[in-house]
Order: structure tokens, then sequence, then C-alpha cells
């Protein structure tokens, strides 16, 4: 058995994997392990009285998911129905969300 002298090798440095999304002309990440799917959505239920930031239900693989609409949550110019968005599938407290987003991007890694 050799022993190493710690100066001969690198330290670990802990980094982290993020799911970048536009909105607007805005750049975001989303950490990798918070996200359970990737989706375009094909079609957007109203719900009335939801508050404005909520743009409805939709179905994914048989569970109804709350899709929230980011740029409203933002405060952004809303989005222009005629281009399509991509959703980001998240669960928070036993509960599934669809994050309206304009576009997916690459996943980073960052140190």
């Amino acid at each position: 058995m050799t022993h190493q002298d710690s100066s001969d090798t690198a330290p670990l440095q802990a980094s982290d994997d993020f799911v970048t999304v536009m909105i607007g002309d805005q750049s975001f990440g989303i950490p990798v392990e918070t996200i359970q799917d990737v989706f375009q959505p094909q079609a957007i239920t109203h719900v009335p009285l939801a508050p404005k930031l909520i743009d409805g239900v939709l179905n994914l693989r048989g569970r109804i998911v709350t899709a929230i609409d980011v740029r409203k949550r933002l405060g952004m110019e809303p989005r222009d129905r005629n281009k399509g968005c991509m959703a980001i599938g998240i669960e928070k407290d036993q509960e599934s969300f669809g994050l309206l987003v304009d576009k997916v991007g690459e996943v980073l890694r960052v140190s």
C-alpha cells in the first residue's frame, strides 16, 4: 500500500447540474434533481376562479397537473399564444405542477 501526499491530488469540488430555461429574454436554471419531466403541453384546461398565475390544468400520463405560467409569476408580458411553450414537471408536497416556460435549453454543471 502506498501513501499519497494530499498535495498530489486536486481537491474534490462539489457541483450541481441545472437545466436551463428561457423565459422572455432571460435565462434561468432549475436543479436537475427537482425535475420529473420535460414535455410540450398539448391541451391546458382553464380553471375558473383560479389565481392568475395558474394557467389551468393538464393531463400528463393520466395525472392531473396544475400548469403555472412562470411569465405571469415573474410579472412579465404574457406569452404569445401562437408560439409554443414547454413545461417542466415538478412535484412539491406530493402535488404535481407543470412550470410553463418559453424554451428548455441544455444541462449545465456549475461548481
